[in-house]
């Protein structure tokens, strides 16, 4: 009897222990009344904290989430007390959470944090999974991201965070939902694009030669077929292992670089790569492209063997014409050196949401919301480390991402290797910051029309977690809805279906009409036959012209034959260089003591251009430092009041320097013809702190063998001149 007594007693006592360390909570449901928990963090181990049956909640956090004991707080508002947090632009799903360690302010986590949230079945009906965000609260207004899962079925909402604050969960307006998708996307497609015009640049050449030994005779056609292979090495998914050929290709860089097996593999896995990319090329029209024998060449035969329906024998036969072709060495280098560059890449290392809020303290100083301090533009040593934790934390997980891309074992660096590995991680990411900061425009720009975009792409029932459940791999119930993946997917297929279009017709294409053609493309997908999509895009009159008219291969073309950059004579207040792609200027008052300086910088033009092919360049100005003493007191300063910079581009004859110009000239224009990038100062303020402009103009034809004619990149220190003559 006594034993029960006791036992009793006991769970009396633990019944009341929790109710007091967790208040408020409704076994119903935990969002009516709220809960309020405070738990003991234990460094070194893993920690839940809340559950989602008990408090709406629930934190898993890894071990070494922090570098001491620490004491959470998890506060679930009540329903009543939500209304505070509530806007016309945000339907909550349960109610907000504070999240808070005792007795500290803006603290970033080692490890991302796993939250999991219960979405009340009630509310959850009325609503899709493609309509659901997390968001942010700071300074009265809600700042929303993309969860990473949603379970319709058991009703529960997944994402990560990297510090604590205070987090809601719900539905946000059409509009807002929008804007959301659009800033995660156009920053993401700027890095794509980044990434693609290196990739780009670094094989362009070894592509062309590669193609011209298998007796593609236009350069039109050339192009096209490095472009295509550049987009399927890029595409991670084109197969059912999410890794881009790109990728794969660099888990091999390690072993190619140790001897001649290790290179040999590499050459093959790279040609096998190739082979399957031009084969999905012919096969979009391989009728047309087996007649076009005097314009690609062996291709041709490759493609007669699809039209027959032995895909088998076009792999086989395009296996061994690139086997066969002597430039394939030369390109596995030229890839090799590319893949082995951007082996510091770091961008992928952390999610988009975190890497987004970095580079906004980066560029504004404003961190509190993010959980950094304010007061940190520019302090990219500070941030970075923040970004993964302390110090130690941050190199162990660089480290770590950086084997496990490329299939290493961390066991075989040495110190100076793993040292310079962290180094390499911190340059490209500046690197990539302050790149970002001078195509701030254009990523404006970009998001704006990437609204437009989506709009269409959400009417078309793209996003939909119901809709191409097979094609997207989500679970007839829908329980591991992403919408991250669903986007990344997407864009990926709008980039291929663009590739695929004649270019007049991808150029001017409205956003309803590729919405519809990217339907088309999963829907033939999910059935297997890309051949009914293909039909579609014939029948809508979007791939007019396989491959270039063959009086293309024998007009001549424009060929690169040297490039060289002239100083400007600068007045002696003003010092100045240039090189190729970049280009500073100085000017300091000895008088006042001002001092403005800006830098420049461009991508080169290609190699080759036929009559007619557009030259586009990125150009972009910056302002470096401007340092004003005036007083702005009635009295006119004498020093630098109104300064500046300029960059701009040109076709003409050769052999003019900097400010010159013929009757000839065609000038460089973005698609509002501005030709010329430009910052500007007004008395001590920067009125234009950076401009970029993708500037772009038909280059003209040539008449005999030997004619000549320059592209110019004209900016304050010189002029950079890439010199081309025609060949026929």
């Amino acid at each position: 009897m006594k034993t029960k007594i006791v036992s009793l007693a006991l769970v009396f006592v633990m019944l009341m222990s929790l109710a007091i360390s967790l208040t408020g909570c409704s076994a119903n449901n935990p969002f009516t009344k709220g809960a309020k928990l405070e738990q003991s963090i234990i460094s070194d181990k893993e920690n839940t904290v809340g559950s989602t049956s008990k408090t709406g909640w629930e934190l898993s956090l890894p071990k070494d989430t922090f570098e001491e004991n620490v004491t959470l707080t998890m506060n679930v508002l009540s329903s009543a007390d939500s209304k505070s947090y509530e806007s016309s632009d945000f339907t909550f799903l349960g109610t907000p959470v504070e999240l808070k360690l005792s007795n500290k302010e803006n603290v970033r986590l080692n490890e991302p944090v796993k939250v999991t949230l219960k979405l009340p079945k009630d509310q959850l009906k009325q609503m899709a999974a493609e309509e659901l965000f997390y968001g942010y609260y700071y300074n009265g207004s809600w700042e929303y991201y993309l969860p990473d899962n949603i379970d319709m079925q058991e009703g529960t909402a997944t994402f990560y965070i990297y510090h604590f604050s205070f987090l809601g969960f719900g539905k946000p307006t059409e509009k807002k939902q929008i804007e959301t998708f659009a800033k995660t996307t156009a920053t993401k497609e700027w890095n794509r694009s980044q990434k693609t015009e290196e990739f780009t640049t670094a094989t362009s050449k070894q592509f062309d030669e590669l193609f011209k030994s298998m007796g593609v005779t236009s350069k039109s056609a050339r192009n096209q077929l490095a472009a295509d292979v550049i987009s399927y090495l890029e595409d991670k998914y084109i197969d059912s292992s999410g890794v881009a050929p790109i990728d794969a290709l660099a888990q091999m860089a390690n072993s190619a670089s140790q001897g001649d097996d290790g290179m040999q593999a590499y050459k093959d896995k790279l040609l096998e790569f190739t082979g399957k990319a031009l084969i999905a090329t012919l096969e979009r029209d391989p009728s047309s492209f087996s007649s076009s024998v005097n314009i690609i060449g062996n291709l041709a035969s490759a493609a007669g063997a699809i039209a027959g329906g032995d895909k088998k024998g076009a792999l086989e036969s395009v296996a061994n014409m690139l086997k066969g072709a002597v430039p394939q060495a030369v390109l596995a280098d030229a890839a090799l050196n590319y893949v082995k560059s951007k082996m510091e890449d770091t961008i992928e290392y952390w999610t988009a949401s975190e890497l987004e809020k970095a580079y906004q303290i980066y560029s504004t100083g404003n961190g509190g919301k993010y959980g950094y301090e304010d007061g940190l533009k520019g302090d990219f040593e500070t941030i970075f480390t923040l970004l993964g934790g302390i110090d130690r934390q941050m190199n162990i997980k660089i480290i770590k991402q950086y084997c496990e891309k490329r299939n290493i074992d961390e066991n075989i660096l040495t110190e100076e290797g793993k040292n310079q590995i962290i180094a390499q991680a911190k340059s490209a990411l500046k690197k990539n910051f302050d790149k970002r900061i001078v195509s701030e425009t254009e990523i404006k720009k970009l998001q704006a029309k990437e609204e437009s975009f989506i709009e269409q792409l959400k009417k078309e029932g793209l996003f939909s977690a119901s809709n191409y459940q097979k094609y997207f791999g989500i679970d007839k119930n829908i329980r591991n809805y992403n919408i991250n993946d669903r986007l990344d997917r997407l864009y990926t297929i709008r980039k291929n279906v663009l590739s695929m279009m004649d270019k007049d017709m991808a150029a001017n294409i409205n956003d309803e009409f590729l919405a519809k053609a990217i339907a088309q493309w999963i829907y033939w997908n999910e059935k297997g036959d890309i051949k009914g999509f293909y039909n579609y895009m014939h029948e809508m009159g979007y791939i007019k012209e396989t491959m270039p008219n063959v009086k293309d291969a024998g007009e001549g073309y424009w060929s690169l034959a040297s490039s060289d950059v002239v100083e400007r004579t600068l007045n002696k207040n003003y010092s100045g260089s240039i090189a190729q792609g970049s280009g500073q200027i100085k000017i300091v008052s000895e008088s006042s003591g001002d001092v403005f300086s800006a830098s420049m910088n461009w991508t080169s033009p290609g190699s080759e251009y036929n009559a007619g092919d557009i030259v586009e360049l990125t150009i972009s100005v910056k302002v470096d430092e401007y340092s004003w003493h005036g007083k702005n007191d009635g009295y006119i300063h004498m020093g630098l009041n109104y300064v500046g910079a300029h960059i701009s581009s040109s076709i003409d004859v050769p052999e003019l320097k900097g400010g010159s110009a013929t009757r000839a000239a065609i000038s460089l224009k973005d698609e509002n013809g501005e030709y010329s990038a430009k910052v500007s100062t007004d008395n001590g303020k920067t009125v234009v702190a950076s401009t970029t402009l993708k500037v772009s103009a038909a280059f003209p034809s040539g008449s005999e063998e030997g004619d000549l004619r320059t592209v110019y990149v004209d900016c304050d220190s010189g002029v950079a001149r890439y010199n081309y003559v025609w060949t026929k």
